[in-house]
């Protein structure tokens, strides 16, 4: 059974009232990613339809974008006439040198279908990376704000223009040094240092300081992550750098993990980490 990315997922049942983000985190995947068959029972207890809850990229993708999407390369391989887009009847094909086999079209000429040939291998070896980094990207949305329509890690809402695009260009504090680098907002600040903006506001404001008088050490402070997630541990003789790295490497519900762990990562023993292998593997 595959799986489906749905990073909106959590946004459209709070607008339906019926999260349950406990038990969504039992079913959710590394990458904002769900089971089918897990994504099907939940649409059918609601009631709903499964593009309800997961719409298709194509109807939620920027038009732009899919228009130039949609270029030549692409036109050559999806047209069903095998051409390009703009090709006007079969003169304009043979005046490409392009012959009908079947559903498709293919170069006439040897040079030409050489050619293809290794494009088409560049688009493969191209398109392997891409989604290694799309992959990545969004496993790195589950701890930090990486899309414009992230309200903080984990949490997507459709449409929605984040901190990081619209505060950035006024900018909602005064320039501040945070070692070496300037910043101008707090949104900024928060996503540099994979936190949410909500929570630097408040420490920030738990300080009794404006924002341009912290020291660089109090910055320190104020960005330090949450015991557990970021401190390395041991387990049977394996140092392991943080949980993220834990959970990849014994391929678990990084979410499902988090919530069993909470601030026992420092002082929890081997015990403890061999019952969170055997309860909390992903779901395939």
């Amino acid at each position: 059974m595959g799986v489906v990315r749905v990073p909106y997922l959590l946004a459209e049942l709070k607008e339906r009232g019926c999260a349950d983000e406990s038990a969504l985190a039992q079913v959710m995947q590394p990458g904002c990613r769900i089971g089918e068959e897990d994504l099907r029972k939940l649409a059918a207890n609601l009631g709903l339809e499964v593009s309800e809850l997961a719409p298709a990229p194509e109807n939620a993708a920027n038009t732009r974008f899919k228009a130039k999407l949609r270029g030549g390369l692409a036109s050559f391989l999806f047209e069903y006439d095998g051409c390009f887009r703009h090709a006007e009847g079969s003169s304009h094909a043979e005046m490409l040198g392009i012959e009908q086999e079947d559903d498709i079209g293919l170069p006439s000429r040897a040079a030409d279908a050489m050619l293809l040939e290794k494009t088409l291998y560049q688009v493969i070896a191209r398109a392997k990376y891409m989604l290694g980094k799309i992959d990545s990207k969004f496993v790195r949305s589950e701890q930090a704000i990486e899309f414009r329509e992230q309200l903080a890690p984990g949490i997507f809402k459709p449409g929605y223009r984040g901190f990081r695009f619209k505060e950035a260009a006024a900018g909602d504090l005064p320039t501040v040094m945070i070692d070496g680098r300037k910043f101008n907002c707090v949104a900024s600040i928060a996503r540099a240092h994979g936190l949410d903006p909500v929570t630097v506001r408040r420490r920030i404001a738990d300080t009794g300081k404006a924002a341009d008088k912290l020291s660089n050490d109090e910055w320190k402070l104020i960005l330090a992550k949450k015991k557990g997630k970021g401190k390395p541990f041991t387990y049977l003789d394996r140092t392991y750098s943080n949980i993220a790295q834990f959970c990849r490497e014994h391929q678990l519900n990084t979410n499902l993990v988090y919530q069993k762990v909470k601030e026992r990562a420092d002082s929890a023993d081997e015990e403890f980490w061999g019952l969170i292998i055997e309860t909390c593997k992903r779901k395939n």
